[in-house]
């Protein structure tokens, strides 16, 4: 029971890392998946992919907003956001956030995100790819742990049977872990498998982010109003 217990409190943890982050976009445009300590003139975090590794530590003029694991969005460095051009460019990047799509700071519908990501045809299939991992890694975990579940019930049943039946026998089996470590095995693999197609997603967006970086530019606008600055992919 102990076993299971323990199984259930790393899955729990492994769950959660794959679904819940927070994100750290510095000044210089780089992105940090990362688990915020605090947030004051210095911003400690750890990063996700090295929870049990060193604090980590960025002071607030580094810091151009920070995306919690709720959703929620702190802009750190206003007069930066204000200032930078690849901030406007950064309004057409696409993101997941706690189960919610997002372009720039807009919620968007999911059949929106994916009309974008398909701009990027290759980009758009390696996501699917990685969303297909994903989902087969959690089916599998998710079936590994009711093996564990039914060697555990099927484990307890015959341990009671064969104390009442040691009342007038002194020979006692052992109980038969077979399905149980089966069960936990085949958990941990569907685990992996989600893992590795969590990063494959994350990837296809930092991708497409990339392009949209590269061919997003600020260019002046004449009209009869005056000059003006548009956004031009």
């Amino acid at each position: 029971m102990k076993n299971v217990l323990l199984f259930s409190v790393l899955c729990s943890f492994f769950f959660n890392d794959i679904i819940a982050q927070d994100l750290i976009e510095l000044v210089s445009g780089e992105r940090i998946e990362a688990k915020v300590l605090e947030v004051g003139y210095e911003i400690r975090y750890k990063r996700t992919d090295f929870t049990d590794g060193p604090v980590y530590v960025l002071e607030r003029p580094e810091v151009l907003m920070i995306t919690y694991a709720n959703g929620h969005q702190e802009i750190i460095n206003l007069e930066a956001a204000q200032q930078s051009n690849s901030f406007a460019v950064r309004e057409s990047y696409l993101r997941i956030q706690a189960n919610k799509y997002y372009e720039g700071f807009r919620l968007i519908s999911k059949e929106e995100f994916f009309h974008r990501l398909e701009r990027q045809p290759a980009i758009y299939n390696d996501y699917q790819s990685g969303y297909t991992a994903k989902t087969a890694g959690l089916v599998v975990a998710g079936g590994g742990l009711l093996i564990s579940t039914i060697g555990l019930s099927t484990m307890s049943r015959k341990t009671t049977s064969q104390f009442n039946y040691s009342t007038y026998n002194s020979k006692v089996e052992p109980p038969n872990m077979g399905v149980l470590w089966t069960g936990m095995g085949i958990s941990l693999v569907g685990v992996a498998i989600a893992a590795a197609g969590n990063l494959k997603i994350n990837r296809a967006l930092d991708d497409y982010n990339i392009q949209m970086g590269q061919t997003g530019s600020l260019q002046p606008v004449l009209s009869g109003d005056g000059v003006g600055i548009a956004l031009r992919f």
